[in-house]
């Protein structure tokens, strides 16, 4: 089962362009949600150290669900005035 995982993930595209690269209720990484986002990884730290970002953790690792991470762009979209 997990060398499928690892295989479904290594035959994915290497850089996302954007979250329509992945499927619904699929797991973003912290690298794969940076690139998304075009921000450094660091930036995805930060936001979530003070727990500004939805995020879940798999022991040590950070995951980034795929629906939470739209809604929450939704909600911290500016409108123009």
């Amino acid at each position: 089962m997990f060398n499928q995982l690892r295989n479904k993930r290594q035959s994915k595209q290497t850089n996302p362009k954007s979250l329509n690269d992945f499927r619904a209720g699929e797991y973003l990484t912290l690298e794969e949600l940076a690139q998304v986002l075009k921000v450094k990884e660091s930036w995805v730290y930060k936001q979530t150290r003070q727990r500004k970002i939805p995020h879940t953790k798999q022991g040590k690792y950070l995951r980034f669900q795929r629906e939470a991470i739209e809604g929450w762009l939704v909600e911290n979209t500016v409108e123009l005035r």
